[in-house]
């Protein structure tokens, strides 16, 4: 045997060793993560949305663009194998990335509707508010006051919320020490009851995410405020035009809703001494916007302040029945509080 011979074949056999190691460490992986593999602390949360009569190869497509399959031939022959294919229930569901390919097709089979729970969330509502919600539904209140950034107690402290920002792109229009106040999307969500708080929120951001789409910090604290001070879509598509006139021109926005939302009250009218106290929410005192948002407002008052109505009033009242009273100067607007205040 030459030279020649004695190197192909030594050639040869390292090709073949090399192709046994990668296929072994090819079976080992798959085999690892159909089995094996589980969620770590502080991995992300996915949700997916498995559409009704979904097939095996949609949901394993579904799965492996979201990332939490890396190896879908394995999980088609695991499908293949329990006799799964047309088991798939429809709905949502939130997967730890990093559960393993068994744990994902169990949760995706045997889910059960009586395993949820249907929590509604209405327009305007504040962060703390959601929290009652939140723990009337069997939910800790304390983890998403920390979830969402707000300490414990009666007043408005808030601090840096647990960082999403790198999942939630729109999340980066927020300073850095505000909480998600304004970003947890009003709805109902169905949740696992034995879910957690994380569970909700992720629903929520997603919620938002789809719905909203990017918008600035400004036009969400804006939007904030029309949604506690005004009801119908024509209404608020004025206002917001009103109060946008009014920052542009230096006038203090005067919205009772921005001095509430610090007192805790829910006083149509302020009374002076609601009126003279020093806070930066308080927008008789402070021109400009509220450092936050003061609710989490509605599309339709986010959309309001993005394609407000134009107009020539620069004040506005609601009676005691709830319409909406217009005045382009003080004097008219004095008229009106006269006329439909007293």
């Amino acid at each position: 045997m030459n030279i020649f011979e004695s190197n192909f074949k030594k050639t040869i056999i390292l090709i073949i060793a090399l192709i046994v190691i990668i296929f072994g460490y090819s079976l080992v992986s798959s085999a690892y993560e159909l089995f094996f593999i589980e969620p770590k602390e502080n991995t992300e949360v996915v949700s997916i949305e498995i559409p009704d009569g979904s097939s095996a190869k949609q949901v394993i497509d579904i799965l492996v663009e979201k990332k939490l399959v890396s190896h879908p031939e394995v999980m088609k022959f695991y499908i293949k194998m329990r006799g799964l294919g047309s088991s798939f229930k429809k709905g949502t569901f939130l997967i730890t990335s990093g559960t393993s390919i068994r744990n994902i097709v169990n949760l995706l089979t045997k889910f059960n509707a009586q395993d949820e729970i249907s929590i509604m969330f209405i327009e305007g509502l504040t962060t703390r508010e959601v929290a009652q919600i939140v723990h009337d539904n069997g939910f800790s209140y304390e983890a998403w006051l920390d979830l969402t950034g707000y300490e414990p107690g009666p007043g408005i402290e808030q601090k840096a919320s647990s960082d999403f920002s790198d999942k939630f792109n729109f999340l980066k229009v927020k300073p850095a020490d505000a909480s998600l106040e304004g970003f947890l999307f009003p709805d109902t969500y169905r949740i696992f009851k034995d879910g957690s708080p994380k569970d909700i929120l992720i629903k929520m951001l997603n919620n938002f995410e789809r719905r909203v789409g990017s918008v600035s910090y400004n036009d969400l604290i804006l939007a904030s405020i029309v949604e506690r001070e005004i009801h119908g879509e024509r209404d608020r598509k004025i206002v917001a035009d009103i109060f946008k006139r009014r920052l542009k021109i230096g006038m203090p926005l005067q919205a009772d809703s921005t001095v509430n939302y610090v007192t805790g009250k829910e006083t149509p009218a302020l009374s002076s001494i609601d009126r003279g106290f020093d806070t930066p929410w308080n927008t008789y005192l402070y021109r400009g916007l509220p450092p936050t948002p003061i609710s989490n407002p509605s599309l339709e008052s986010i959309e309001a302040v993005r394609n407000p109505i134009a107009n020539s009033y620069l004040y506005f009242l609601t009676d005691k029945d709830g319409v909406i009273h217009y005045g382009k100067t003080l004097e008219e607007h004095n008229i009106n509080k006269a006329k439909y205040l007293h």
